[in-house]
């Protein structure tokens, strides 16, 4: 069943587990003093405006597991807008239902800016972080997003033409000996597919869902 923004707790397990759709996103081999504002692989296109409910991180092989090698998921092609090369602040939470209707319209204000990343740290490949893992062979682990209930825009302009919006891998490696074999992500993503409490109260009259380049 498609999922609506709903006024109820915000928590992952709020989200139907057959509304969830699946971003797959793979990068075969990550070399040695890789920077954060670095995009890995390809970016994958958004088709319309989503919420990030987990993503799960997996890798066959790294140079070592002390910490010195992380992941982070960006959103869009720039680099992350902290300063130096340094994460910036992650996107704020869903602000649709702020304030009481007629003065609230019910759509979210605060989608994601280019560079926002998903964690407002990286991702350390550590035992901690991987439980079980080694670095000959690799390891897996599931991960919240700090603002799990952030929207992130398709494209900016509303056109079904501006389809702007990407995820992008990112990593940080160390000089001569990092390395990261198979880095494999997968993005449980909540499209957002049924507009009824998101429209414009001048017109009531509901944006299109999920189409390519809707902003919200």
């Amino acid at each position: 069943m498609p999922l609506a923004k709903q006024d109820w707790a915000r928590t992952p397990g709020a989200y139907v587990f057959d509304a969830v759709s699946l971003l797959p996103i793979s990068v075969p081999s990550v070399g040695a003093a890789v920077a954060i504002t670095t995009v890995l692989g390809a970016p994958v296109p958004l088709p319309c405006a989503v919420k990030v409910a987990k993503v799960a991180i997996a890798f066959t092989a790294a140079a070592d597991l002390t910490g010195d090698h992380a992941v982070n998921v960006v959103y869009n092609t720039v680099a992350t807008p902290g300063a130096g090369g340094a994460l910036g602040a992650v996107a704020q939470n869903d602000n649709s239902y702020t304030g009481p209707l007629p003065g609230n319209t019910g759509v979210p204000t605060n989608g994601a800016v280019d560079g926002t990343p998903l964690f407002a740290a990286n991702i350390a490949l550590t035992t901690a972080n991987f439980p079980g893992a080694t670095a000959a062979g690799g390891g897996i682990a599931v991960f919240v997003p700090n603002a799990y209930d952030a929207v992130y825009p398709s494209g900016g302009s509303g056109s079904p033409a501006d389809v702007s919006g990407y995820f992008t891998v990112r990593a940080v490696t160390p000089a001569t000996t990092g390395s990261i074999t198979n880095l494999s992500l997968a993005l449980f993503v909540v499209p957002i597919t049924l507009t009824q409490t998101w429209y414009d109260l001048s017109s009531l009259t509901p944006p299109a869902a999920c189409i390519p380049g809707q902003s919200f």
